[in-house]
């Protein structure tokens, strides 16, 4: 999860020497992030799904061991939190890589998105495997984490051209390199 701001401050800040750039890449993972949180958060309460091992809690469990089985260890599954984090940040480095050449080569930005892909996944497993959701809270928070890794960035900074077409609104431009916030009217 910690890529995007590997990405930003490592290689854009240090290797790079743009720190306008690794401010926006900054800005865009907490953009991510806070969204993605936001709408976890809203979902877990609303749906309030006991999570697999809930269902061997003993009421002694639950006096013991409220970590684990007391009412907020015991529920909110629904949807994994950890799995759409971890593929919130895949899609956001997936969609870097993809508008920003930050590895100075198609191959290394492609493996970044493979890598974090793959690094995700394997959050996801690990969330089943140790009895804290169930395959769907997993496949659905990453279906949520991967549209808000990378809609939202593509939405509010790649998916504008800049090119001052009829249609008004605020994103972001790539202009010699830099990335840039601005508005088109």
């Amino acid at each position: 999860m910690a890529w995007p701001v590997f990405d930003a401050l490592g290689v854009a800040g240090l290797a790079r020497s743009s720190p306008d750039v690794a401010w926006q890449l900054l800005s865009m993972t907490a953009e991510v992030f806070a969204a993605d949180f936001t709408i976890g958060t809203f979902v877990k309460a609303l749906v309030d799904r006991e999570r697999p091992h809930g269902l061997e809690c003993s009421t002694e469990d639950r006096a013991s061991r409220p970590a684990r089985c007391g009412r907020h260890g015991r529920t909110r599954s629904f949807y994994s939190g950890h799995a759409s984090a971890g593929f919130a940040s895949a899609g956001l480095v997936c969609m870097v890589h993809a508008h920003l050449s930050l590895y100075g080569d198609p191959a290394g930005d492609a493996l970044a998105c493979g890598g974090a892909l793959l690094s995700a996944s394997i959050i996801g497993a690990l969330r089943m495997i140790s009895d804290r959701h169930f395959a769907t809270d997993v496949l659905v928070g990453a279906l949520a984490g991967l549209a808000a890794g990378l809609l939202l960035p593509y939405a509010l900074h790649f998916g504008w051209d800049g090119r001052g077409d009829d249609v008004a609104g605020a994103g972001g431009a790539l202009s010699g390199g830099t990335l840039g916030y601005g508005f088109a009217f």
